[in-house]
């Protein structure tokens, strides 16, 4: 069995006991049998310890920044539910809101129909549609400010509209 002297402690290597004997240098413990038969060995050269020093004091600098960034990428938004509760297809529905409007060409009875969207500015919420009968509708909603943010639940039913907005989607900002 061949033995290697290292600055720290003597190691027995029974597997690399031909290859032990030639080498002039230690083979430091718990190394694989691939460093055995070069000459680099990564843990004995102070500059690798340094770097490796360097990277793991930036680790928590690293980690503050990534969670600074993703906390600070919040973008306010409403959540709004539109639920057809008639008997009879909604054959066109938008919905208007400061700024910009979304909506769609059928909504069958019981359906839901979700969007979110960002308001921008400040006014009046509408809602328009047209029933399965080809009569148009119109109802006024809350008003919205910039910012506004959370869920927004509107229901259409045989006897109107109920608009059912959370907290902070009428305070906004």
């Amino acid at each position: 069995m061949a033995v290697c002297v290292t600055p720290r402690h003597i190691l027995q290597l029974p597997l690399f006991q031909s290859t032990a004997q030639k080498l002039s240098y230690p083979i430091p413990a718990g190394y694989p049998a691939f460093f055995a038969c070069c000459k680099y060995q990564p843990a004995h050269n102070p500059a690798h310890r340094l770097i490796l020093l360097t990277l793991m004091r930036s680790i928590p600098a690293v980690a503050l920044a990534t969670l600074i960034a993703l906390t600070g990428c919040h973008s306010p938004y409403v959540a709004t539910t539109v639920s057809n509760r008639t008997s009879r297809t909604i054959e066109l529905l938008e919905v208007d809101y400061p700024s910009a409007s979304f909506g769609t060409q059928n909504l069958a009875p019981g359906a839901d129909f979700h969007y979110r969207f960002k308001v921008l500015g400040s006014g009046s919420m509408k809602l328009l549609y047209t029933d399965g009968a080809h009569q148009d509708h119109k109802y006024d909603g809350p008003f919205l400010k910039e910012g506004a943010e959370g869920p927004l639940i509107i229901v259409i039913k045989e006897t109107g509209i109920t608009w059912q907005p959370a907290p902070t989607v009428a305070a906004g900002k």
